[in-house]
């Protein structure tokens, strides 16, 4: 088998003793493929989060509670988006190759650690998942399993 790209010398030691090349530059393929899963999966929880906020939201302005209606238009809307900005910046420096990606990795590793911690401690977070109106809202655990999904990818290459 045969690469292209650049190799670490971890590959370069595969392919000498063991005679197996990966393709992009030393990342197994289904690296890659891991890779563009757990960006796709942290776009479907965002996209799900906002939903479910947006609903919630709804339902607020729906209200004849003017606390509630105020609470609606205050910012909800752009509940996670600030926690999420340095997750979103790190995934697009990971761009497509298995380069980018081991290069990006450590930044990315961060803020994803990062945003676990912000919606740990954030109460308006909690109080969203926690709501009383009946409308299922699942922030920390939607993100949840995109974020182990991106972690695991970072280990992967680091």
């Amino acid at each position: 088998m045969s690469g292209t790209g650049n190799r670490t010398a971890e590959d370069a030691w595969v392919a000498r003793v063991l005679g197996v090349e990966f393709p992009d530059g030393g990342a197994p393929a289904d690296l890659l493929r891991r890779w563009e899963a757990a960006e796709s999966a942290f776009a479907a929880a965002a996209r799900i989060v906002d939903q479910q906020i947006d609903a919630l939201r709804a339902v607020l302005r729906a209200s004849e509670n003017p606390n509630l209606r105020t609470v609606a238009d205050s910012g909800l809307a752009e509940l996670t988006a600030p926690m999420r900005q340095d997750v979103q910046a790190a995934i697009g420096a990971a761009g497509r190759s298995a380069e980018q990606l081991r290069s990006a990795a450590p930044a990315l590793r961060e803020a994803v650690e990062s945003f676990r911690a912000r919606l740990a401690r954030d109460a308006r977070v909690a109080a969203c998942d926690e709501n009383p109106f009946g409308v299922a809202v699942t922030i920390r655990a939607g993100y949840a399993a995109a974020l182990d999904r991106i972690a695991d990818v970072c280990s992967a290459v680091l």
